[in-house]
């Protein structure tokens, strides 16, 4: 393999703070400062936690899990399989059905389309 295309002296320069939309990750620390996110980070929840009290943050949680199994449950999506291809996961509930979750059907789509 021919390395001159990789010279010692070129320099990488970082772009993502000027790609547009909310900014992140290293737009922020760039903005703000390592040590005051830093900062943040050590007390992050903390105050949300006190205001409402560890019941109310357990009960959270349990909705956020709850909405997010009956997303999966009901909601068709498009996955792309580990070899690249485009699958459609379709949830269905059989009549009658004593199942508590529903089966999955897959259905492989084509590249083309």
């Amino acid at each position: 393999m021919d390395m001159s295309v990789y010279s010692e002296d070129s320099i990488q320069h970082d772009r993502f703070g000027l790609l547009r939309g909310a900014p992140g990750g290293r737009a922020l620390r760039d903005r703000y400062g390592r040590d005051y996110l830093i900062t943040i980070a050590s007390t992050g929840g903390r105050t949300t936690l006190e205001r409402y009290g560890k019941d109310y943050m357990r009960e959270l949680a349990s909705r956020g899990g709850k909405a997010k199994r009956h997303k999966e449950d009901t909601q068709p999506r498009n996955v792309t399989h580990w070899d690249g291809t485009p699958e459609w996961h379709v949830p269905y509930r059989p009549p009658r059905s004593r199942r508590r979750r529903p089966l999955i059907i897959r259905f492989f789509l084509s590249e083309d389309v």
